[in-house]
């Protein structure tokens, strides 16, 4: 991001600053085809921890329960600062782990089979370091939400209007709704 490469210029270190990210290295051929039926109708790919708010992400879901809409939601993570179990607790606190499939430590092959069943992704950190999951989910020809202000304002040029969203914070399940019921006019892969 812009901000760490003033900060990493700005040392005078013998070396230059490439700007280049974790998710460049995501192989754009790899992986397979998006799939024909989507029965899944949001992914979420994030580490169990505290900064990834599933917190937010699982309201949201509550939310939209209250209001009729029962989603079908992918979770894809491994352990950080929280363990599958708190996930699931957290999931059974606001009532929506009927909702939920649960995956973890789980090949990069089987994740990219999610995504590409999945009609959107939904990355909802407050700051995130070019997560390699939103390259994934375009290459799977799907959609991508984020949230407004990720990693300090820094838009990233790959969110636009064919490939996603951003989203402020109270929006996110209106925003999921909208943008499931119109997928078809996204076009992310391309």
């Amino acid at each position: 991001e812009p901000r760490d490469h003033a900060l990493l210029s700005a040392l005078g270190a013998n070396f230059d600053v490439v700007p280049i990210a974790a998710n460049w290295w995501v192989e754009p051929g790899s992986g397979p085809p998006p799939a024909a039926t989507r029965d899944l109708d949001v992914a979420m790919v994030a580490a169990w921890a505290g900064i990834k708010r599933h917190w937010r992400f699982f309201a949201a879901l509550a939310d939209l329960r209250r209001r009729g809409h029962v989603l079908k939601v992918a979770l894809v993570g491994y352990p950080g600062d929280r363990t599958r179990a708190d996930i699931e607790t957290l999931a059974r606190q606001y009532g929506i782990i009927d909702q939920l499939e649960i995956h973890e430590r789980i090949p990069e092959e089987a994740v990219r089979r999610i995504l590409a069943r999945s009609k959107i992704h939904v990355l909802w950190s407050r700051r995130e370091a070019s997560g390699r999951a939103i390259i994934e989910a375009l290459l799977a020809d799907t959609p991508v939400i984020v949230r407004e202000g990720l990693t300090f304002g820094h838009r990233y040029p790959y969110i636009n209007a064919q490939t996603g969203r951003f989203v402020r914070e109270n929006e996110l399940a209106d925003a999921m709704l909208d943008m499931i019921a119109s997928r078809d006019q996204f076009s992310p892969r391309r």
